[in-house]
């Protein structure tokens, strides 16, 4: 039988999970949220067959994620022999692999030598950074952000708390108000977040939000990556209360300080401004990513 694709599902997230765990990785792609909230956005698709995860971005061109779960490199060239036979019966287009991690990169070169066209895809490597360098922004390199949240003290009385879904409809009503002041961006991803809020203790996220008053005007949300990660998957303040992007970021790592040593911020889609902002927190490494077209 071929592979048969459907939309990640909630009931999947353990299945999901006895396959990822064991990978290496601070990268967001063992975390089920990644696929599971973005799901309807990107078109995502999975797959198990024989204890091996297939991810598929069911576009009018689709690509793939290398298949996750085998663990000798007989495994690993069966199974991308497997989803390279099952593009070649459902579309003519080049068979393409993204968000290829740097050991797979490597193991690809390795199995199928001059099979595939190999590319760093910058714009996709993730940033990781030190939970506690971010939490205390001790030195002169995080002067700037020290300002930021005494500015933002100044001339607010705030507060940090972490997320309650008791409280769903007022993080919806912050979240639709940011939408709304950024009318040129992804407004899908709104959809994710909705999601993401709906099932918020299913998939075990954490996020905390600062509020003025009555008024949240900033909000991030994650979930654990592996034993030492966590991953933020939203992030976003009020143009008016700019500065408390920094404040959010600084109290979540804060929260979580002693559960985790690392923090993996995603990746800037190649947007100069997210870039910048990104690089400013100092990463101490970056998730590299590669992109693998058959030739």
């Amino acid at each position: 039988m071929g592979l048969d694709f459907k939309p990640p599902g909630i009931s999947d997230k353990n299945s999901f999970y006895k396959i990822t765990s064991p990978i290496n990785s601070k990268g967001f792609s063992k975390s089920f949220g990644s696929y599971f909230l973005w799901a309807e956005n990107e078109k995502i698709k999975i797959c198990f067959d024989d204890n091996i995860l297939y991810i598929k971005y069911d576009t009018e061109n689709p690509t793939y994620e290398m298949p996750k779960g085998a663990e000798t490199d007989e495994e690993f060239e069966k199974s991308l022999n497997i989803i390279m036979k099952h593009h070649a019966k459902t579309n003519n287009a080049a068979f393409k692999l993204k968000r290829v991690l740097r050991h797979e990169a490597k193991k690809l070169e390795k199995l199928f030598p001059n099979k595939f066209e190999i590319v760093p895809q910058r714009n996709d490597f993730e940033y990781i950074y030190s939970i506690k360098g971010l939490a205390d922004l001790k030195g002169k390199k995080y002067h700037g952000k020290r300002g930021h949240i005494k500015k933002f003290s100044k001339n607010n009385e705030w507060q940090y708390s972490p997320l309650n879904t008791q409280e769903k409809e007022n993080y919806i009503k912050f979240f639709s108000s940011w939408f709304e002041e950024k009318a040129g961006t992804n407004q899908n991803e709104l959809k994710s977040i909705e999601k993401a809020l709906d099932y918020y203790e299913e998939l075990g996220l954490y996020g905390g939000a600062i509020s003025v008053g009555e008024k949240i005007v900033a909000c991030a949300i994650g979930e654990k990556v592996n034993s030492e990660t966590f991953v933020v998957h939203f992030e976003k303040a009020l143009e008016k209360f700019a500065d408390a992007y920094t404040v959010v970021n600084n109290e979540l790592c804060k929260h979580i300080q002693n559960e985790y040593r690392f923090i993996n911020r995603e990746d800037d889609l190649g947007i100069p401004g997210l870039r910048k902002a990104k690089l400013s927190y100092h990463p101490i490494s970056f998730v590299e990513k590669y992109s693998a077209v058959a030739k």
